[in-house]
């Protein structure tokens, strides 16, 4: 059995990581984000509501779905 958990950066990291950068897309996984609540669609569109906040402009997003 192999165990994930994911860790979702602090917002002002991602700020940083982003300075310069006016255009972003948002990518989320359907599996293990999505079960430690770190980057499944709900997370994914609410970092798409903070980026938008701070006039990124999030030019779409995508939830892998694994089918499970």
């Amino acid at each position: 059995m192999i165990r994930s958990i994911t860790k979702q950066k602090p917002f002002e990291e991602i700020l940083e990581l982003l300075n310069g950068v006016s255009r972003v897309f948002l990518t989320g996984c359907g599996t293990c984000t999505t079960l430690c609540r770190t980057g499944g669609m709900p997370e994914v569109l609410e970092m798409t509501s903070k980026l938008q906040a701070k006039d990124k402009v999030v030019t779409g997003h995508y939830v892998h779905s694994s089918g499970l």
